[in-house]
């Protein structure tokens, strides 16, 4: 497992989460568009919280409150957040003893005929074929079905090619 630890150095931090947590408390909706009235309704409002409550739970953590006025901030959108899962030990279980449960024999799938090949499936072997340097081997087999092009070969002949392409180290 690998350990980092982070320091990061925010010597004004402080002072703006409590201004931060002064404007959310009152109330303050100011638009963003209007930053000089809001800093005047910011510095009206501390002072008159500051006024009226003997006690401020930010007071009362030992960081002083201050009475700058704290940037507009805009709104947040809500972010779902997922539960945390806990999970609990399973309790302790006396093992049983259990008949051995007969499984019936299950039919597996048995190709009944040769597969099918496409075009597309040939042309693919046909050209690793041509990248490992047996164009030559390739050529030869086309003209052993009597084509010049893939495109030309009878569909009913992909099977038999297929396995000639097999022969010759093709991967099909």
């Amino acid at each position: 497992m690998l350990e980092m630890k982070i320091t990061i150095a925010a010597p004004d931090l402080a002072a703006a989460i409590n201004n931060l947590a002064v404007a959310l408390a009152n109330g303050n909706t100011v638009p963003a568009e209007k930053p000089a009235k809001a800093e005047k309704q910011t510095e009206a409002k501390v002072a008159a919280q500051q006024a009226q409550a003997p006690v401020n739970p930010m007071q009362a953590t030992g960081a002083p409150l201050s009475a700058t006025p704290a940037q507009t901030v805009a709104p947040v959108a809500n972010v779902p957040v997922a539960p945390a899962v806990v999970q609990q030990a399973a309790p302790a279980v006396a093992p049983v003893a259990q008949a051995p449960i007969a499984q019936a024999p299950v039919a597996s799938a048995v190709p009944t005929g040769a597969p099918t090949y496409t075009l597309e499936m040939i042309a693919r072997a046909g050209t690793a074929l041509v990248d490992a340097g047996k164009m030559d081997a390739l050529c030869g087999l086309l003209a052993k079905y009597g084509v010049e092009a893939l495109t030309a070969l009878d569909p009913a002949q992909y099977g038999n090619f297929a396995n000639d392409l097999r022969a010759l180290g093709a991967q099909i």
